[in-house]
């Protein structure tokens, strides 16, 4: 005879449908996804399917025999972790037959998702990004973002005891891996930019805070060389700095002062990584730069007003986190750029385009 507590809990299940207890499932287990695609891609899995050609389709077995393992089960291995990775359309599964006519064989092909995840490939890759995400540095935040919530403060800074920024000063590896990550991300989504966005083609004097290196200006002025290009980071950023057709770079402090006068400044994911007090400063300091009628270029993603479970609402979701555990900043709503370029002294605020998820917004003197 069932007992109390199992009929309760049998009233509970029968009142949630199977697709939520699914669902749930892949949620509670969902660690393992890019752990599987962690190691594939050490192994060079999606390499070697990529450099076997674009119409080519390769089975586990055919994969690992150049993967060099010396496990007689690698195939099968590889083959469980492949499914694994098409169910999340990394890649493409089709059926064959097998060898003897009987069985059947699975073999698979990159997706477009697939392809982000190819070392080393023309135009960006995602690799980094990934790696990044399973630094040690990063994976120790998890034990921290309870007593943030209760008792305040910055997961990363708690768990490390410095800000993420000046960890990176005593830690080369971990800055290897972020300037990686960030660099390859960035080069993908400011080439989608170049393809939509035409504001930049009737400006004259281009400074971009917080350039870095200097990668995304030279992107911008390579398609626009009439542009006179200004990188302005802190000296110790552009004293790595390589030299770019047109770029001058000048170290500075953008919390100071942006030392540089132009006809357009560009603030490409910066302002996510700051609390609003922050933004604020850097925002009144490129009023102060910028030549009348000028206008500041802002590229980040915007929150929505009421969450989602769409592809975006979830890239969203998943930054603001990422600034709520490593950062002080946040992802915005578009009222709270709008609230934030008025206070700093900006009287025109439009949206021009979204690439990747990110907004170009433009804001006038």
């Amino acid at each position: 005879m069932a007992q109390k507590g199992d009929q309760k809990s049998a009233i509970v299940t029968d009142a949630i449908d199977d697709e939520a207890i699914i669902y749930a499932s892949v949620l509670a287990s969902s660690y393992i996804v890019p752990m599987v695609l962690n190691a594939a891609i050490e192994l060079g899995v999606l390499d070697i399917i990529n450099e076997a050609g674009p119409d080519k389709k390769l089975s586990s077995s055919e994969i690992a025999s150049t993967v060099g393992a010396k496990n007689p089960c690698a195939g099968p291995s590889i083959d469980r972790m492949l499914r694994l990775l098409a169910s999340h359309s990394v890649l493409k599964c089709s059926i064959g037959d097998g060898d003897d006519g009987e069985s059947i064989r699975r073999v698979y092909e990159l997706t477009p998702v697939g392809r982000l995840f190819v070392k080393n490939k023309e135009g960006g890759s995602l690799v980094g990004f990934l790696g990044f995400s399973h630094n040690q540095a990063i994976l120790d935040i998890r034990h921290y973002m309870k007593d943030a919530v209760l008792e305040g403060g910055i997961p990363f800074k708690l768990a490390h005891g410095l800000p993420a920024f000046e960890y990176m000063r005593g830690d080369p590896e971990f800055s290897s891996a972020f300037n990686t990550a960030v660099s390859f991300h960035s080069s993908m989504v400011t080439e989608k930019i170049l393809d939509r966005y035409t504001g930049f083609q009737d400006v004259s004097v281009l400074i971009d805070v917080g350039g870095g290196r200097g990668t995304t200006l030279n992107m911008i002025i390579s398609k626009y060389p009439h542009i006179k290009g200004i990188n302005i980071d802190l000296p110790q950023v552009i004293g790595g700095a390589p030299h770019f057709e047109g770029i001058e770079h000048i170290g500075g402090n953008m919390f100071e002062e942006v030392p540089a006068r132009g006809d357009a400044i560009f603030l490409k994911r910066v302002c996510h990584n700051w609390s609003d007090e922050k933004c604020l400063k850097v925002l009144k300091n490129c009023h102060a730069a910028l030549e009348d009628n000028g206008k500041l270029i802002i590229v980040d993603s915007i929150m929505p007003d009421e969450s989602g479970s769409s592809l975006v609402d979830k890239y969203v979701s998943h930054y603001d986190n990422i600034m709520f555990t490593q950062h002080e900043g946040k992802e915005r709503t578009e009222e709270e750029f709008r609230a934030l370029g008025k206070e700093a002294g900006f009287s025109g605020f439009q949206l021009a385009c979204c690439a990747c998820a990110h907004w170009v917004m433009e804001l006038r003197k």
